[in-house]
């Protein structure tokens, strides 16, 4: 019992997280605050701390990552949600019979993880 209703828990997170990545690699403004502004970011630092003594390069690529982070994790998840609302689906999302917190955890994970990736990129590029 207790088996089958961590393996439908599991398939749940699944199917939400294959859901918001589908809808994430088709937003421009997700793509934009992985790819594109810790870049800018990072590149407008390290030319404001071009004649200082001190290296900061590893506080420029800490701060850009950071800004991932943040993006993804913040924006994202609070977007998610309201863009359920906004089409009209969040009442329907929570009369489902699956376990709210495990529909959301499946959604937030995809925030968590791009964020966990985009900083990762960060630092290879940093």
């Amino acid at each position: 019992m207790i088996r089958q209703r961590i393996r439908l828990s599991l398939n749940v997170i699944l199917i939400a997280f294959e859901m918001e990545m589908k809808q994430n690699l088709t937003d421009a403004f997700i793509l934009f605050g992985m790819f594109v502004q810790p870049l800018i970011i990072a590149f407008l630092a390290l030319w404001m701390l071009r004649d200082q003594v001190a290296n900061y390069a590893i506080f420029v690529a800490v701060g850009s990552g950071m800004t991932v982070l943040w993006t993804t994790l913040l924006f994202s998840s609070g977007n998610s949600i309201t863009g359920e609302c906004w089409i009209g689906t969040l009442p329907y999302l929570f009369g489902t019979p699956s376990n709210r917190m495990t529909l959301f955890f499946g959604r937030t994970f995809l925030h968590i993880f791009d964020g966990m990736l985009g900083y990762a990129l960060d630092w290879g590029g940093g």
